[in-house]
């Protein structure tokens, strides 16, 4: 194979292998907020199930910026939950542990795809990397 068919060939798999990456990187970014997604559904039910520990008492409750709101509990059997999409809704205690869960398990199931697809990416990036390298020499 001549120099200049050579180096076609290893700017077309540099190309592939920039568009793979790209690919990878997204996959990667799904990955974490799926990560991230469940941690927070997790201390979501840690929370629901400490709900009698709270009745009735004082206690500080997080707000974004680092600020604690000093609240106090006033008995309510119903909470407010946010279920995506803009939406807040009015359920009870058992209905959004139910909720919660089904939303752990559509995320470990998008999780289970998406590493799926990566493996898949980083066999195709070997690949390329195998390619490129073997034409350089």
């Amino acid at each position: 194979m001549d120099d200049t068919n050579r180096q076609e060939q290893i700017s077309q798999l540099r190309a592939v292998q920039d568009i793979y990456v790209q690919e990878y990187e997204k996959m990667m970014a799904a990955i974490s907020g799926h990560l991230a997604s469940m941690d927070a559904l997790g201390r979501g039910i840690e929370m629901l199930s400490k709900i009698d520990l709270i009745r009735g008492n004082t206690f500080l409750m997080p707000a974004d910026s680092g600020l604690l709101l000093k609240v106090k509990d006033v008995g309510e059997t119903n909470i407010i939950m946010y279920v995506g999409a803009g939406y807040l809704v009015e359920k009870s205690i058992d209905d959004a542990k139910v909720f919660i869960e089904k939303s752990i398990k559509k995320n470990t199931d998008s999780l289970a795809m998406l590493s799926g697809q990566k493996e898949k990416l980083e066999q195709e990036l070997f690949k390329i990397d195998y390619r490129i390298n073997s034409l350089m020499q």
